[in-house]
């Protein structure tokens, strides 16, 4: 015979009474999230701990996790490789490349055919793309063959020094076209009235001008007192010259057929004839002397000021018999004069105060201006790079014989150099160049990245990376706190014990913010061994039965673990366990909403765009496409061609045609012809984020889960995090 024991159930069950807070233990919180060790490359007290040493560009190499805690699980998903002091080739000039660069001097180094930036109106050369060579840019210097040995010398670009243009000098100055022009001797009789029976001729034998500034002037001669008893001697005339310089008041002549010299000028007019000269007859008579307008010859080329200046060569005067001009010379913008100076045709003429001269081959007429339009010494290309720190002696002996300060040209010019410039910044590696194991990392060589500043035709060109110093940023899930409850009291000892107070360690920040506002009363946490539903469930059964949790707050906006996480609390909190709790919980609440992202199969959704030939509209193909079934609508965007650093086009929709075909607003200017991943986002408006938070919330419905909002909160620095911290 059998005999059964049957133990009876005992169920406890919470009554809701009033009781005095002195009679009531505090129900204490308990946390539960993932503790990670933290290796950033950004902290200054944890960079040392990221160092692999120097990155080596030819081979790939494996690092242990450096400075990882025994047992603690990297997270992939974290993980950033940075090279700090990458130096990005992007230049390189081989040994025997048919661009020759030598050095000049010790800290020179000149190309003789490549422009190293743009400048004083010279472009780089186009090797160069879009970046001019810079100041602080790493420079690597190799000798020949030809040198005792091997020898490279690493320093940074300091400065550069340009070509020089000598200055400009023409070798004649130009006339101002107003001047005197060459010509003869002559008088010529013009336009006569009156002067009945009388015969006018003029000589300019004796009319000397020059002087006065003129090569010739015409003058007007009217008969002021009739002439009497036919006897042309007593008649009176005055003369007015056109140039206003040589009028007469009153003369006569001598007699019939005798010549007058009348005026300061010399002209001389002869009259012949006995018949009738009346008041107010007039004749019109030019004259003009021999001129021959000069060359102004540069006889001195030296310019050695620096701006570019048009000099201005004024005649003053001029003294015929000893064969003398004086001169002025100013500058249109005033900048420079000299004289005024007297000297004689084919002596030198002092022109400005920077070397220049000139000779003028005859005597100039006053008044005359010629000009000089002189170019000054200019820097050119940039050829030259100068160095911060000089060759050492080996690479300097390539140079010889110092030919002028600062300059050296040797009996080895010919010697070739190898250049190679370099960017010198901070890259973080494509996740294309290293793969992660559990215990090791292993970075590729020939890595590849980019500087704003390097580009071809407005798009960035990728660099090789040749050097740096290699760190890897991780985060380690830690084992320390996961085999069953721990506490702390006091916010202070926080960081003490599990670390950095920051959204990258999960535990320790909610840890540190429920300690705040827990008044002094002890705060329950554990760790979990992953971070996934395996986990957590492994952290709820370790604190299964454990009557000092109450408050749970899973550091997770996963569904799957929430689920887990309201299970266990109504099982502990049911009458059979007797350990009452509750749960807090928190979602996500994004602004955009993925719509359609898969396709009726089940597999990523793709699709091809169509541009209609009016360019009205474009449409959308999808391949399965289920777009009706996920319920996209006009206004959704479309995110299409998605690259490696997270970029993608967007194209609004109009309206959705059926399962598989969207017509666009406006699409692409190209059709894409080959099915590609797309995504469907639809940006909510505020009441459908309420619409689906309430509808997450009524999910729950249990008085014992409290659903948290936002899904999105800050910490008092303004940093933006996961709303389960609230």
């Amino acid at each position: 015979m059998t005999l059964t024991n049957t133990v009876p159930t005992i169920a406890i069950y919470e009554e809701f009474t009033h009781s005095p807070a002195e009679l009531t233990d505090a129900l204490k919180a308990l946390v539960i999230g993932p503790h990670y060790e933290l290796r950033r490359f950004s902290n200054s007290d944890e960079k040392s701990l990221c160092s692999l040493g120097s990155y080596d560009k030819d081979t790939a190499k494996e690092y242990n996790w450096p400075n990882r805690a025994a047992g603690a699980v990297v997270d992939n998903g974290y993980t950033k490789v940075f090279i700090e002091n990458a130096l990005l080739r992007y230049f390189y000039n081989p040994l025997g490349d048919a661009h020759v660069i030598q050095a000049v001097a010790p800290n020179k180094v000149r190309a003789a055919d490549i422009v190293w930036k743009t400048a004083n109106g010279v472009n780089r050369s186009t090797s160069l793309k879009e970046r001019d060579v810079a100041v602080g840019d790493v420079i690597k210097i190799a000798g020949t063959d030809e040198l005792a040995a091997p020898i490279e010398h690493i320093t940074t670009v300091a400065g550069f020094q340009y070509e020089q243009i000598s200055a400009v000098v023409p070798a004649t100055a130009t006339a101002d076209a107003a001047n005197a022009g060459s010509g003869g001797e002559g008088a010529a009789v013009g336009t006569t009235t009156g002067f009945t029976g009388i015969a006018i001729t003029a000589s300019a034998a004796t009319f000397e001008p020059l002087p006065y500034g003129l090569v010739g002037d015409t003058y007007v001669i009217t008969c002021t007192e009739a002439m009497t008893g036919g006897a042309i001697a007593t008649a009176h005339f005055k003369a007015t010259s056109a140039s206003g310089l040589d009028d007469v008041a009153d003369f006569q002549v001598a007699g019939s057929g005798t010549a007058k010299t009348f005026g300061r000028f010399g002209a001389k007019v002869t009259m012949t004839g006995t018949t009738n000269i009346d008041v107010g007859d007039t004749v019109s008579i030019a004259y003009a002397r021999t001129y021959t307008e000069p060359t102004v010859t540069v006889s001195d080329d030296t310019y050695a000021g620096d701006n570019d200046l048009t000099y201005v060569i004024r005649a003053l005067t001029a003294d015929v018999d000893t064969g003398k001009n004086t001169f002025s010379v100013t500058t249109t913008n005033g900048s420079d004069s000299s004289g005024p100076y007297t000297v004689a045709a084919g002596d030198d003429l002092n022109v400005g105060s920077w070397g220049l001269k000139v000779s003028f081959d005859v005597v100039a007429c006053p008044g005359s201006v010629w000009y000089l339009d002189v170019k000054a010494a200019a820097n050119g290309a940039c050829q030259t790079i100068l160095l911060k720190n000089s060759m050492p002696a080996d690479l300097a002996n390539a140079i010889s014989s110092v030919s002028s300060p600062g300059d050296i040209v040797g009996v080895n010019a010919a010697i070739d150099l190898a250049v190679t410039l370099y960017i010198k910044k901070t890259v973080e590696l494509s996740a294309d160049y290293y793969t992660q194991a559990d215990d090791s990392i292993t970075v590729d060589g020939g890595a590849y990245s980019t500087d704003a500043s390097w580009s071809w035709m407005g798009e960035l060109v990728t660099l090789p990376i040749d050097d740096g110093d290699l760190y890897v940023e991780y985060r380690a899930l830690l084992q320390t706190f996961v085999d069953g409850r721990s506490s702390i009291s006091d916010a202070a000892v926080v960081e003490d014990t599990l670390g950095p107070l920051c959204n990258d360690n999960p535990l320790a920040l909610a840890v540190y913010l429920t300690c705040l506002n827990a008044h002094g009363v002890e705060v329950g946490f554990i760790g979990t061994e992953t971070d996934d539903l395996e986990g957590y469930n492994k952290a709820l059964t370790a604190v299964k039965d454990d009557f000092r949790c109450y408050s749970i707050a899973p550091l997770t906006q996963s569904i799957t673990i929430q689920d887990a996480i309201k299970a266990h609390t109504l099982a502990q909190s049911g009458p059979e366990r007797s350990r009452f709790r509750t749960a807090w919980l928190n979602s996500e609440s994004p602004r955009n909403k993925l719509v359609s992202s898969l396709n009726s199969n089940g597999n990523t959704l793709q699709s091809t765009i169509s541009v209609d030939g009016n360019g009205d509209y474009t449409q959308l193909a999808g391949v399965s496409g289920q777009f009706e079934t996920d319920g996209v609508k006009a206004g959704d965007v479309v995110r299409i061609n998605f690259t490696v650093g997270g970029g993608y086009d967007s194209y609004v929709i109009d309206r959705v045609e059926n399962e598989d075909l969207i017509t666009l607003m406006s699409g692409p200017s190209a059709a894409v012809s080959t099915a590609t991943k797309i995504e469907i986002w639809h940006t909510q408006t505020k009441a459908e984020i309420a619409s689906d938070y309430a509808a997450k919330s009524q999910y729950y419905n249990d008085r014992r889960i409290r659903h948290i909002w936002p899904g999105t909160v800050e910490l008092s620095d303004g940093t933006p995090v996961a709303g389960y911290y609230a």
